[in-house]
């Protein structure tokens, strides 16, 4: 994949609201070259009001990459804290395992990736 990073990861809140957004968002198409519009899934912070900040973030790449559209991943960056063996989703850690055939939890783990 050419140009595959965090992109915008875990500033979407700050770039919406920075008073100088529109400058950003034309450094990021103009000079970093994406591609590929990385995402973080936050469906399990709040599934009632899903990432409201990506409307904007989308719709300003789509403008620049009309009349193609952008790819866009949504992807985790973790698992959720319950879903971790340290419990949290960051500091390390891996998919839980199972207590009964101590396998990893990856059907908890695609469920949450299904409720979208």
């Amino acid at each position: 994949m050419v140009g595959f990073g965090a992109s915008i990861a875990w500033a979407d809140g700050q770039l919406t609201s920075h008073p100088k957004k529109y400058e950003i968002y034309n450094r990021i198409l103009m000079n970093l070259g994406l591609d590929i519009l990385r995402l973080r899934n936050v469906y399990r912070n709040d599934p009632n009001n899903f990432a409201p900040t990506f409307v904007e973030i989308v719709s300003e790449f789509i403008q620049f990459f009309l009349p193609r559209y952008p790819k866009i991943l949504i992807s985790s960056w973790s698992p959720p804290a319950d879903l971790k063996s340290n419990g949290a989703t960051d500091g390390g850690g891996t998919l839980i395992k199972d207590s009964v055939s101590h396998k990893y939890e990856y059907s908890a783990f695609a469920h949450i990736g299904s409720m979208l």
